[in-house]
């Protein structure tokens, strides 16, 4: 399934939906750097999206980043 959606990314590569599916995809596999990375990319895209940051926070924590995790989600608050 993440390869297919891999493969649909190539042609939209700024599909907000679609990434967020990928990033939480990498994030219930424990790929965890993979999963910021998407994350990372759609809150370049749209600052405002409340779900990526929730997970971003999410995965920052798993990564040990837990100073950086409290800031989301002080900013969710």
């Amino acid at each position: 399934m993440l390869d297919s959606l891999l493969e649909a990314l190539n042609e939209s590569p700024d599909n907000i939906p679609l990434k967020y599916q990928i990033a939480k995809l990498y994030f219930e596999k424990f790929q965890f750097i993979e999963a910021e990375k998407q994350l990372v990319e759609i809150l370049a895209l749209d600052s405002s999206h409340r779900n990526s940051k929730f997970l971003l926070a999410k995965t920052y924590f798993e990564l040990t980043k837990f100073s950086t995790a409290e800031i989301i989600i002080e900013e969710l608050l």
